[in-house]
């Protein structure tokens, strides 16, 4: 399902009933594409394939969505037709938040070894990486362009909407079970971290190729 390819010129003129209509309609398109991609997810888990074909797609048309909605929301707040849910007034703090960190560590954890990726954000974008793929520790720094692709792969991850702890109660043998952590840390100390035990975000297989891809500057 593709959004009708309306201007934001063309939202703003067309009735508020309709908008309206139309925000109501994608927010259910893209809470069924989220479950879709949440489900593919565990079932295609792996440490450290990007997304198959078919997720892709999926991927690409949640994004498609995403924008429309929001340029519709847009719409409608300058008309002082649309109010924020008391859920979005909150995921937009807590993106406000994450945006000050300083200091961020992506980790997954299985039985065949551990993948770390430490970013320094106040410290000119410093990498430092434990690798099971690449069997080896290092630290360094990137590309200009190769931050700004991993800033704008952040942002689209929309981590505010994540809960703060995925766990899977499905599994018998919890030893088996692959953990994974993201943490973000500021300048005054404080964390906040996002963990997960054999379960994951809709969109975790974009976090890990985010973050895979800036490890692997380090060592190609």
């Amino acid at each position: 399902m593709i959004p009708p390819k309306y201007t934001k010129q063309e939202l703003s003129r067309l009735p508020v009933d309709y908008v309206q209509k139309e925000v109501r309609r994608y927010k259910r398109v893209i809470k069924r594409l989220k479950e879709e991609l949440y489900w593919a997810e565990k079932d295609a888990w792996s440490f450290e394939t990007k997304p198959s074909p078919a997720m892709s797609a999926t991927y690409s048309k949640l994004a498609e969505c995403q924008a429309f909605l929001q340029m519709a929301e847009d719409a409608l707040q300058e008309r002082g037709a649309y109010t924020p849910t008391q859920q979005e007034q909150t995921y937009a703090k807590r993106a406000d938040t994450l945006s000050k960190a300083v200091w961020m560590e992506f980790a997954v954890v299985t039985s065949a070894g551990v993948e770390t990726v430490d970013i320094d954000l106040a410290n000119s974008f410093a990498v430092k990486v434990m690798s099971r793929i690449h069997t080896a520790e290092k630290e360094g720094n990137v590309r200009k362009d190769v931050q700004d692709s991993f800033k704008s792969d952040l942002e689209a991850l929309r981590i505010q909407e994540w809960r703060l702890h995925y766990d899977c109660r499905d599994w018998n043998d919890a030893t088996d079970l692959p953990t994974w952590s993201l943490i973000f840390r500021f300048a005054d100390g404080k964390e906040v971290k996002y963990t997960g035990r054999g379960d994951y975000p809709y969109n975790f297989a974009k976090a890990k190729e985010a973050f895979f891809k800036v490890r692997d500057e380090l060592f190609y």
